[in-house]
């Protein structure tokens, strides 16, 4: 199956500066969109680690969900 991705996101009307983080990794099936904070303190750094840290987690037990949609 081929999958093609793209992610947008914009600061809104409200805000100068965009804190939203995206991961697009078709190898994973992963695709996620993490809110920034906007307004406190490091919240771009927030959406960027959540991001990140979702990509690795399901990377690194990528086996795990295999093996599970194989039997269903």
């Amino acid at each position: 199956m081929r999958t093609r991705s793209t992610a947008l996101s914009d600061p809104g009307a409200k805000r100068e500066v965009n804190e939203d983080f995206q991961v697009c990794d078709p190898q994973l099936g992963l695709f996620v969109v993490c809110d920034g904070v906007s307004g406190q303190m490091a919240g771009k750094n927030a959406s960027r680690r959540c991001a990140e840290t979702m990509r690795r987690h399901v990377g690194e037990h990528r086996t795990t969900r295999e093996r599970y949609w194989k039997d269903k």
